[in-house]
């Protein structure tokens, strides 16, 4: 799953200093997942497509250590 993937690689860029202020503090994190999907898979998925299933995967798996 790219999300995971793009997510997971954003985290480990910019993550570490950012760690401490939650999911809704990290700017243009969505718009650069997206981009690294379309790099990836060459489909595009809005930053909107890339929030909702941030959200779908935060509230279904409370253990996924990059949400």
């Amino acid at each position: 799953m790219k999300v995971l993937a793009g997510l997971r690689k954003y985290t480990s860029l910019y993550g570490e200093q950012r760690a401490h202020r939650g999911l809704r503090k990290w700017p243009n994190r969505n718009a650069w997942i997206s981009e690294f999907i379309l790099r990836e898979t060459n489909k595009l998925r809005t930053s909107k497509q890339v929030s909702s299933r941030i959200q779908q995967l935060g509230a279904a798996t409370k253990d996924l250590h990059c949400i």
